[in-house]
């Protein structure tokens, strides 16, 4: 009997499916009719399986499994019941495992208490973002607060200014702070990671993020392969799950791009907000409940959004700034199609 590796997963798409190999993170397109052998035959002999096709099918058979002998996605074996099924139950021991906080030129976020209360609720990663011109000492600051917390990692977008060009500044603010992740400069003048030591953590980028309404693009760049990404995928949105956000003006959401809020960081707990029924019941929307995402065989390596929405009153809708359509498995500009001009507007995007 064939019995493929557990970390190899195949996902059926509608129209192609998809070996997700977690353990290298990386994925092998596949014909249905494979992933129907995989699925619904693998208890069987390979002459087993060429007997249920009415051995019409026996040369592709015997091409599939060379394909994933060769691959290395599986193994011959007498004893398939000596090799237990990966456990792919998704458990993460923080309240808050990731946040965002926005700034504009008119924030005026308590940073003290924002810090303090992300601690409280083990919140790990953190992604700062700077709309418009920053101040490098209220950087520095921010960053300094952060250390006597639970953060492990602060992602840092700030705008470009020509001043701070040099190397030097980001090889010392990143020798000093090894809990910063990544800086992304963005609205520079082109696209560019920087080289040398702790350096390849800086990246400028010609692409301006001048607002909370240019988040939600999906695209192959970012999507993900691995045992916990998959995990999570399977329960939970891989977006919105154990996330909680500031958005510039101080209000507490699951997003800044959503428009449903659960009050104002001055007046307001983080707590309270986790607290919410409502805020939690935007972590369990997954992939396998929204339209066209449930026959798509990119839906567990791809990230979601529940913001902008092809259909905005379907919270189960397709999210708007996806092109891809896994009925002919093709990619278009979102952005271009007729029948999104009407949520486009209605985002005013």
């Amino acid at each position: 009997m064939f019995q493929i590796y557990e970390c190899c997963i195949p996902v059926k798409g509608q129209s192609r499916s998809i070996i997700y190999d977690l353990q290298r993170k990386s994925f092998h397109f596949i014909p249905n009719g494979l992933y129907e052998i995989l699925k619904k035959h693998k208890s069987k002999t390979i002459e087993e399986i060429k007997e249920n096709y009415i051995n019409q099918l026996d040369g592709i058979i015997d091409e599939y499994f060379e394909f994933l002998i060769s691959n290395e996605y599986g193994f011959w074996t007498d004893e398939p019941h000596r090799f237990p099924q990966i456990d792919l139950t998704y458990e993460s021991p923080e309240i808050i495992n990731n946040a965002i906080i926005d700034f504009d030129k008119k924030s005026n976020h308590p940073i003290d208490k924002i810090f303090q209360e992300l601690s409280l609720l083990r919140t790990k990663f953190l992604e700062i973002r700077f709309f418009d011109d920053f101040n490098i000492k209220t950087l520095n600051e921010l960053i300094l607060k952060s250390k006597n917390t639970a953060l492990n990692n602060i992602d840092i977008y700030l705008k470009y200014n020509n001043k701070y060009d040099g190397p030097y500044l980001w090889h010392k603010l990143l020798k000093n702070n090894s809990i910063i992740g990544n800086i992304y400069i963005h609205s520079a003048p082109k696209t560019e990671r920087l080289k040398g030591e702790n350096l390849y953590k800086v990246c400028f980028l010609k692409q301006e993020i001048c607002s909370e309404k240019q988040c939600g693009i999906i695209s192959l760049e970012q999507f993900n392969i691995n045992i916990p990404m998959f995990s999570e995928s399977l329960h939970y949105n891989t977006c919105l799950n154990k996330k909680i956000c500031i958005d510039k003006n101080g209000l507490i959401k699951n997003c800044p791009s959503m428009s449903k809020n659960y009050g104002n960081i001055i007046h307001e707990s983080l707590s309270n907000a986790v607290n919410n029924e409502d805020f939690k019941s935007m972590w369990f929307i997954k992939k396998d409940d929204i339209t066209t995402c449930q026959v798509c065989e990119f839906r567990f390596m791809c990230t979601d959004c529940r913001a902008f929405l092809k259909e905005p009153s379907n919270i189960y809708s397709k999210p708007l700034k996806c092109g891809y359509n896994p009925h002919s498995n093709s990619w278009s500009d979102w952005s271009k199609e007729p029948l999104n001009l009407e949520s486009i507007k209605f985002y005013n995007l």
